[in-house]
């Protein structure tokens, strides 16, 4: 528990994302890129990951008594020494792939790098952890 409804709801938005995505992607990038349902489905999953991290970021932010002004891209450059690099380059590769969801860019490298991200989603555990820590250290 770590006493902030706003971000303990959206941890949960992220447990439940990415269980989903869990549960319906198949092991081959071959198998999904056959079925154009697990596609949107996981592109949307994706996409909801994403925004669920930003929301965090931004209420993180807030918490140590920041404004946020600027861009969601000046957000994590403004978090650097409260949240490892690692974890903030992960959440910049993820929005990346979100915007280019979302603007609807549809090729073969997107799917493959849609696959790629959904395949491995651990780094929301280590992305919770992290925040974790740094409220609890504030």
């Amino acid at each position: 528990m770590i006493g902030d409804n706003r971000i303990e709801e959206k941890f949960a938005a992220l447990t439940l994302y990415s269980n989903r995505i869990r549960e319906l992607l198949p092991k081959s990038f071959i198998d999904y890129s056959k079925s154009d349902m697990i596609k949107s489905a996981t592109e949307r999953n994706l996409q909801l990951i994403s925004d669920a991290e930003l929301d965090v970021l931004a209420s993180l932010y807030k918490k140590f008594g920041k404004e946020t002004i600027g861009t969601e891209s000046s957000l994590p450059a403004k978090l650097e020494g409260v949240l490892n690099k690692g974890i903030l380059e992960k959440y910049k590769e993820r929005r990346e792939l979100r915007n280019k969801l979302v603007h609807a860019y549809a090729d073969l490298a997107l799917d493959k790098e849609t696959f790629e991200q959904a395949s491995d989603l651990k780094d929301i555990d280590d992305f919770k952890k992290a925040i974790e820590k740094a409220i609890n250290s504030k």
